[in-house]
């Protein structure tokens, strides 16, 4: 087993104890969660498993009837706002209204951790701006609305808000929910490539198995409010497992380009 680094073990998101309730009904219960700060983890299950609930509390929208989490070894409650904007940045299922707002003009909202309202802007910032902008292969809209985009020109304009923040880890809630086949696998290549390339880590719901299976290195699979499964895709690659997980007759095939693994459920 590969030994953490020091700077992983710092920014590693540690979830002891964990209980979330709505109603004296408990809707989230985490024993023990790590969360890889370099890894690019997808997070399945069903629709209310603790999905959202889960990135809810990674963001700080919320607070846990009970248990810790803490981040950089530092409890998260002890973060400020602008703080933990520095740290995590992030994008929630229900996009913001910007409309009237420039792909540049939105990027600049992501510099607001690091200048608030009034703070003087830097060549830091604008060096920031134009970094996120290139990556996101959003250089030919930078001055279009960002509400006459397409869907998934829309979601990558909003991905280069998050990277011009300049976080380490970015989380998204189920940023392919409004997109069609092919833009939802544009959308995990340019998250993938993104994680590779500049080493952040990405936190992301998402409904579809293969797509997790496809562009995953770890994988969160909560069932019922609990961790059913936590750890690298590798392991996840089992058809028992997957069957069980997902209350179904699951076979895995081998993609024929790329040897990948394809599920298929079997009635």
């Amino acid at each position: 087993m590969r030994a953490e680094s020091k700077a992983e073990q710092e920014n590693m998101y540690q979830l002891t104890n964990i209980h979330v309730e709505r109603g004296k009904r408990t809707i989230l219960a985490i024993d023990e969660l790590s969360i890889d700060p370099t890894a690019f983890t997808v997070v399945l299950g069903h629709n209310g498993s603790g999905k959202s609930t889960l990135l809810n509390l990674l963001t700080q929208q919320f607070a846990p009837e009970k248990g810790e989490i803490s981040l950089n070894g530092k409890p998260l409650s002890d973060y400020k706002a602008r703080q933990l904007a520095q740290l995590v940045a992030y994008l929630p299922q229900q996009l913001p209204q910007v409309a009237g707002m420039t792909v540049q003009e939105l990027c600049k909202l992501g510099r607001f951790p690091w200048r608030g309202s009034f703070g003087r802007w830097q060549p830091e910032d604008y060096q920031a701006i134009e970094q996120a902008i290139t990556q996101t292969d959003l250089l030919d809209y930078r001055e279009s609305f960002v509400d006459e985009l397409s869907g998934g020109e829309r979601q990558r304009a909003f991905i280069a808000m998050l990277l011009a923040q300049q976080s380490p880890l970015l989380v998204l809630d189920e940023p392919t929910s409004a997109l069609d086949i092919s833009h939802q696998y544009q959308l995990m290549e340019l998250l993938q490539t993104l994680n590779k390339q500049t080493q952040k880590g990405i936190v992301v719901i998402i409904h579809e198995l293969n797509l997790a299976l496809r562009y995953a290195t770890n994988v969160i699979a909560l069932k019922d409010g609990e961790v059913a499964f936590s750890g690298p895709k590798a392991l996840l690659e089992n058809e028992s497992t997957l069957s069980e997980l997902f209350a179904s007759n699951i076979k895995l095939l081998n993609h024929p380009q790329d040897n990948s693994k394809v599920a298929t459920v079997c009635l």
